[in-house]
């Protein structure tokens, strides 16, 4: 899939994939950092939303293909999870695009750069940069294709809760909706 597809899809994409906070604002500020171990090199950068969201389909494209996924289940989570919102902070503590729970399962996936181990565990403050996010996400959806099979819904509700969901939960139903939109959407694009 071409990454200016995507760009289209996600900047065509009704209301419901795309919340107000994209509506309104020209320019939102993501987490970066300089340094793998340490905060003091943390901050925050301001972009276009055009650019973040070109910026955020490179790495879901690069990602989903390096889990071998399909990118619209990358895509539906993320926006399940924080509707695009990389500054997001759950109610229980969960972090970033992906809602990432610090020192949560998926937070311990070895990431692996260059064959360089880059994290072990993360406890929190890297998980509202994006690419770091969505690179713990994609461990864990690797985890969870291994418990539950193919299957795009139970993957997502696996993310959800840790495992494979045995009944449609509200956050399934959710994600399937979202999926499905992306779907018919990238349909039109693509058509």
């Amino acid at each position: 899939m071409d990454k200016i597809i995507l760009i289209i899809l996600l900047l065509t994409t009704p209301r419901v994939l795309l919340p107000s906070w994209q509506q309104r604002p020209e320019h939102i500020n993501i987490k970066v950092c300089q340094s793998e171990r340490t905060k003091a090199n943390c901050n925050y950068k301001t972009m276009t939303v055009k650019s973040y969201l070109e910026l955020v389909s490179n790495i879901a494209l690069s990602e989903s293909k390096r889990g071998n996924f399909d990118v619209l289940l990358l895509l539906s989570i993320i926006s399940n999870e924080s509707a695009f919102n990389p500054n997001v902070i759950g109610l229980r503590g969960e972090k970033g695009l992906c809602q990432i729970m610090p020192n949560g399962v998926a937070s311990k996936h070895i990431i692996i750069n260059k064959n360089k181990v880059i994290e072990k565990r993360e406890g929190g403050v890297k998980l509202l940069i994006p690419e770091f996010n969505i690179k713990l996400c994609v461990n864990n959806l690797i985890e969870c294709r291994n418990q539950c099979g193919n299957n795009p819904a139970k993957i997502a509700g696996c993310h959800n809760t840790g495992s494979c969901p045995a009944k449609d939960t509200q956050y399934v139903k959710n994600f399937n909706n979202k999926y499905k939109l992306f779907k018919q959407y990238l349909g039109k694009v693509e058509g």
